[in-house]
């Protein structure tokens, strides 16, 4: 049994990585909901509410980067198993 030098724990830092994002994860939410009330309510009968739908969606694309990123960033350890676990052809 080691001494543990760390002030905090492991789980501190992942949560302080993921809560770093959580601006942009209530954009995406807003963005993603704004999306599915043209789709549901409109019904995207028309071209132009149809556009609105994609220009919805494609501005979340930053903000589900932004939230990826973040995880990444929580979890390293995942990162080196998902390119380390591969087999050599």
């Amino acid at each position: 049994m080691g001494y543990d030098y760390r002030p905090f724990s492991t789980d501190f830092y992942r949560l302080k990585a993921v809560s770093a994002a959580l601006e942009e994860v209530f954009i995406m939410l807003l963005l993603w909901s704004s999306a599915a009330a043209v789709y549901f309510y409109l019904s995207l009968d028309s071209l132009d509410l149809l556009l609105w739908f994609i220009v919805l969606l494609v501005q979340s694309l930053p903000y589900v980067a932004a939230f990826c990123i973040s995880v990444i960033s929580a979890f390293p350890a995942l990162r080196s198993e998902l390119f380390l676990s591969r087999k050599k052809l």
